[in-house]
């Protein structure tokens, strides 16, 4: 493809959580970085996710400051693990914080992130990965639990949250956008993603399908770009296309790796965005 013959790979370590992964940080075009070098990119990569896997996300964040300060870093992608999904596009850097939902950040806003705290320059592109976590375990049992209907609280949580990273990304100069989630997977019992609070499957394609639909909704309102994972990845049946499938949550795969990078390849105007300290 296009996307392989556009960058050689710098070594880069994997990320913590979820395997199966690639070592791969994002494609980076290595003839043409002008910071330090890849070896302090990758040793304050690996001590933010030791810092998260700590559950210590102040230090994470100083780590992944650095991180995207060492190499030609031009967008930052912050979420869940789903954040790995773009490891194949050029000139990222996944800033993994956790199994954190949508729910958090729209609740807590600047109080969970700040851009301060990662050292943000005006001319990054910023990436909101989030939702996965929330279609998979929490909506439904929102519903269960009240009289308000599925579409009710999804509106409710995605005006919230978009509304907060609205408010994150306070700054002139930097471009945001927002992930739809990934389509749903049959999960079988005693799979490590398997719990007692985990709906049907045809209740978490439903979820997923207005969670994307609301997604796109509101970020158009506050001027928030949309890469739109969910009907990239999305088969006939509302699951995940299954050679997009790594695991029974993640698209780690090829396919569904360069189809993440094509998206957001897209968005960015058919051309990477680059770090705003290339000289």
């Amino acid at each position: 493809s296009s996307l392989h013959s556009a960058a050689g790979l710098v070594s880069h370590p994997a990320p913590p959580a979820h395997p199966p992964t690639t070592d791969a940080p994002g494609r980076l075009l290595q003839s043409e970085i002008t910071m330090s070098d890849p070896s302090e990119h990758a040793h304050h990569v690996h001590a933010a996710h030791a810092a998260v896997q700590q559950g210590n996300l102040a230090l994470a964040k100083i780590h992944y400051a650095q991180a995207w300060r060492c190499v030609d870093v031009g967008t930052l992608i912050i979420g869940d693990s789903h954040v790995f999904t773009f490891l194949e596009a050029g000139h990222t850097l996944p800033i993994w914080l956790g199994a954190i939902t949508m729910h958090r950040v729209a609740r807590d806003a600047a109080a969970f992130l700040a851009l301060s705290e990662l050292d943000v320059h005006a001319g990054l592109d910023i990436v909101f990965c989030f939702g996965e976590i929330d279609a998979r375990l929490h909506i439904m049992r929102q519903v269960e639990s009240t009289s308000s209907t599925a579409k009710d609280i999804i509106g409710d949580l995605v005006e919230r949250y978009v509304h907060s990273i609205a408010h994150i990304v306070d700054r002139p100069g930097l471009r945001c956008f927002v992930t739809t989630p990934v389509p749903p997977q049959p999960i079988k019992p005693g799979s490590p993603y398997a719990a007692s609070e985990i709906a049907p499957l045809v209740e978490r394609i439903a979820v997923a399908h207005e969670l994307a639909e609301a997604l796109i909704s509101q970020a158009g309102i506050h001027d928030i770009g949309v890469i739109d994972v969910y009907r990239a990845l999305r088969a006939d049946d509302g699951c995940m296309q299954r050679d997009c499938a790594s695991d029974e949550i993640h698209a780690y795969t090829q396919s569904g790796r360069l189809a993440a990078a094509n998206l957001l390849l897209a968005a960015q105007g058919g051309n990477w965005t680059r770090s705003p300290l290339v000289i």
